[in-house]
């Protein structure tokens, strides 16, 4: 039996405490370290002792798991921490990127409302000067008409007074009726005069309406398309 022991305790030296253990094996790590309290050390393993109160070994094993716990937590929370700062700055950055794009949603809304005002603007105008324009080209046809009336009246009254002045010699000249046919004639040159010139005067308008117009619609659609 005692061959077996010998065999099986070889390489296993029996000390006073754990320090001595840990110094044995640090000096010699091909043996193991048992103590008077039952712990059992070797160069990559570590046993505790008695099964009543907790071992050295066992305690500072402990301790060691709880600080490289506390160690773990510390690094964990330092790091919740540089993230926490981390959002708190993305978070600002966000607060301002809202507050850049709502004011130029807020400005383009303005923009938006006085472009609106102003397509309303040259719309009206160009409605009025279109209006004007119908107005204006109503009153040259009537003042054409007019025009065509003293022509014809002024042809008619020039014929009568050609009449009139080729009367025979021997008849006694009718001055009455010669100075009133001059007169109507003369009348009805400066009737026709005056029609023509209103005539001119109707066309050009409606012609500078006609580019008014135009040029308010081209207005009208550069504001929209900006």
């Amino acid at each position: 039996l005692m061959p077996a022991v010998r065999r099986l305790l070889r390489g296993v030296v029996v000390v006073g405490t754990l320090e001595d253990a840990e110094d044995l094996v640090h000096a010699r790590p091909h043996l193991t370290a048992v103590t008077a309290e039952g712990d059992l050390l070797g160069a990559h393993f570590a046993q505790g002792g008695s099964a009543g109160a907790p071992s050295l070994l066992e305690v500072q094993a402990s301790v060691d798991e709880a600080a490289a716990d506390l160690a773990d937590l510390e690094l964990r929370c330092a790091g919740s921490a540089e993230a926490e700062r981390l959002a708190g700055e993305r978070r600002e950055e966000c607060a301002a990127l809202v507050e850049e794009l709502g004011e130029r949603r807020r400005a383009a809304d303005r923009e938006k409302s006085a472009v609106a005002q102003r397509l309303g603007r040259l719309a009206g105008q160009a409605r009025g000067a279109a209006g004007e324009a119908e107005r204006s080209t109503a009153a040259a046809a009537r003042a054409q008409e007019a025009l065509d009336r003293a022509r014809q009246e002024a042809e008619e009254l020039a014929e009568r007074l050609a009449v009139a002045e080729e009367s025979p010699v021997e008849e006694e000249p009718d001055t009455y009726t010669r100075d009133r046919l001059a007169a109507d004639g003369a009348n009805a040159r400066q009737t026709e005069m005056e029609a023509r010139l209103q005539v001119r005067t109707h066309e050009e308008r409606v012609k500078s309406l006609a580019g008014r117009a135009d040029s308010l619609d081209r207005a009208a659609r550069a504001e929209r398309e900006a």
